[in-house]
């Protein structure tokens, strides 16, 4: 498993990653399985526990915590790490690091979580302890949203010591903020969200809004046309927009790298969103040497 580059748009990639003989375009997007959700898409991945007839290009590790017990049989297996939050102590980061190091040691050819909290040395502490692997996962995705700043410091600094042609996955992102987050490099996103705001009721346009309060359906997706926003209260319609949204979205990022034109994107995507602008206005104002390794300023 390797990931072969084939453009830049700044740190954001175009390319192709490599399974035995399949080839999928990054940036890309994971299908998420479960035992409730189970939507047709290129690519899938699904936790250990969750029975399935499709076949996951990843196994994630799931509830697994890390364990001397546990024997990794899949090579599409994500390792197990010590979970641990965003703001625990650093004693606790320190140790989810140690043991997650520890577990990684025996399947150095599998892909790896890289824990390390909200401690940038440690978070490169971790990368760069897993070594050369398939497929990183960023850990604490959902959390690390909720502060810009950090999301910038971790994303930057894991992109640029894990090795560039290992896969970067940032989980539970909301598409809206896949374009930012695929110009800082990441290449692999998951449909947890899409799942997660169908269940509340919200649809993404591309970001979240709660159905009740619509009086149209401002989209003319497949599920969308020729329907009122009541209809879209149904759970299967619902997700299934919203997955198309960020299928949608990660082709537009695409697209947007064949044609060197992602920053642009980017910026007008972030015009309408608080989050995306303020990512861009902090690797605008702290990160110009990372921007600049992909961009030159002449």
């Amino acid at each position: 498993m390797t990931l072969e580059i084939t453009r830049h748009s700044g740190p954001a990639r175009l390319g192709k990653f490599h399974m035995g003989e399949q080839k999928l375009a990054t940036p890309n997007m994971f299908s998420v399985l479960t035992e409730a959700v189970d939507i047709e898409h290129d690519i899938y991945i699904a936790s250990p526990e969750v029975k399935t007839k499709r076949t996951p290009i990843f196994v994630g590790s799931g509830s697994l915590n890390i364990s001397d017990k546990i024997k990794i049989k899949k090579d599409n297996q994500i390792l197990p790490d010590y979970h641990v939050g965003l703001n625990v102590p650093r004693e606790m980061a320190e140790k989810s690091v140690r043991e997650t190091l520890r577990f990684a040691e025996n399947y150095p050819e599998h892909s790896a979580v890289i824990q390390g909290s909200r401690f940038g040395d440690l978070r490169e502490e971790c990368a760069e302890g897993l070594g050369d692997r398939p497929l990183f996962i960023i850990a604490n995705g959902r959390r690390l949203i909720r502060n810009p700043r950090l999301l910038v410091d971790v994303v930057s600094s894991v992109r640029e010591t894990v090795p560039p042609n290992a896969a970067l996955y940032f989980p539970f992102a909301l598409p809206h903020l896949f374009y930012v987050l695929a110009y800082m490099g990441v290449d692999f996103f998951d449909s947890a969200e899409c799942i997660l705001n169908a269940r509340v009721g919200k649809i993404l346009l591309p970001g979240p809004a709660d159905m009740a309060s619509l009086k149209e359906l401002p989209c003319n997706c497949s599920v969308c046309v020729g329907r009122v926003p009541e209809d879209l209260l149904d759970f299967d319609l619902l997700l299934s927009h919203n997955f198309q949204e960020a299928v949608k979205i990660t082709k537009e990022i695409r697209e947007s790298i064949r044609a060197n034109a992602l920053r642009e994107l980017v910026e007008e995507k972030a015009s309408g969103d608080v989050g995306s602008m303020a990512m861009l206005r902090i690797l605008d104002a702290e990160k110009q040497d990372f921007l600049e390794k992909y961009t030159p300023v002449s």
